[in-house]
């Protein structure tokens, strides 16, 4: 077997996955929200320490910050404004890490959902490192293909979460992590043009706009090396809680071939960008999949089961 290959870069994910799973479209949603309120309480906190930076002396900067919670009713003694920044950062990726669980999770149940075999998590197994082991090539090979850099600091922030949600865990321990990628910061600056990733301690919306971005790019790569390959694997999908009602209407379509061809082709490009033409040999293995289905006189001899109960037992 040749040494694996990053994947090629795509500049528009929505054309290059060649199948979208349900789970990267909520991730992109849910992204976006996050990434409409990082940057609003940014620049929220950025025009308040500006503010509050410019009083003279130093010595009525405190008091002035806290004259203006008062006039906003918020109730304190201490307004820590050297850590303000990087603590926004940290909840900012706490809440980005939240979304990129959330997506690695449904997405491991919509490889399921194919009829993929996968063996079970072990425990304290990280969880993308499960999700690239059981997808074709293993672990090794995948953190190749999706890029090993970007792998190694999708880590990092990984740590990083885990700093801030675990008050436990040693902060030596962070700077370890953040040495392991520290040289990485060059490589960030040309390819995104942001300085990052920083120590757990001086972290900045950079690093927010770092970790949206790698899990982004990641899911994307995921969902390419993830895709269908085989007709029953997408009639697998179809048989999912969520589609039965378009698996019935694609049934009563098997007797006239180009009527069922012009609906799967136009249901899977509306639900999963998915472009069937160019897949002659997986669309001709759904419609014979189809047509086996038994007729409606051959179901009553068997006991009257559904078309869809019939279809079941073909699976």
């Amino acid at each position: 077997m040749l040494p694996p290959q990053p994947l090629p870069l795509t500049l528009n994910p929505r054309q290059d996955i060649p199948f979208i799973f349900k789970s990267y479209r909520q991730l992109v949603r849910s992204l976006g929200a996050v990434d409409g309120l990082g940057a609003g309480l940014t620049v929220a906190t950025k025009e308040f320490e500006k503010q509050i930076s410019s009083i003279q002396p130093t010595t009525q900067q405190l008091p002035h910050a806290l004259s203006i919670a008062t006039a906003h009713n918020v109730s304190t003694a201490y307004i820590d404004m050297t850590s303000l920044s990087p603590h926004l950062s940290q909840l900012l990726i706490v809440a980005t890490y939240q979304q990129t669980e959330f997506f690695l999770t449904n997405f491991r149940k919509e490889q399921k959902t194919l009829g993929r075999q996968w063996r079970d998590r072990a425990d304290g197994e990280i969880l993308l490192d499960y999700i690239l082991s059981c997808l074709p090539q293993g672990l090794n090979r995948n953190i190749v293909r999706i890029w090993k850099e970007r792998y190694q600091l999708i880590e990092y922030y990984r740590h990083v979460r885990n700093g801030f949600v675990h008050a436990t865990i040693n902060r030596a321990s962070l700077a370890n992590e953040y040495n392991k990628v520290s040289s990485l910061i060059p490589y960030v600056q040309h390819h995104y043009g942001l300085t990052a990733p920083n120590a757990y301690g001086s972290l900045t919306f950079d690093d927010h706009m770092l970790f949206t971005r790698l899990t982004k790019y990641i899911a994307t790569d995921l969902c390419r090396i993830g895709a269908p390959s085989t007709g029953i694997e997408i009639v697998n999908m179809l048989f999912s809680d969520e589609y039965v009602s378009l698996i019935s209407s694609l049934i009563q379509r098997k007797g006239d071939e180009p009527q069922l061809k012009k609906s799967l082709r136009g249901r899977l490009r509306a639900d999963f960008n998915y472009n069937l033409k160019i897949y002659p040999q997986i669309e001709r293995d759904i419609l014979d999949w189809f047509s086996k289905i038994p007729p409606k006189r051959e179901r009553r001899e068997d006991g009257k089961i559904s078309a869809i109960e019939a279809a079941k037992q073909l699976i």
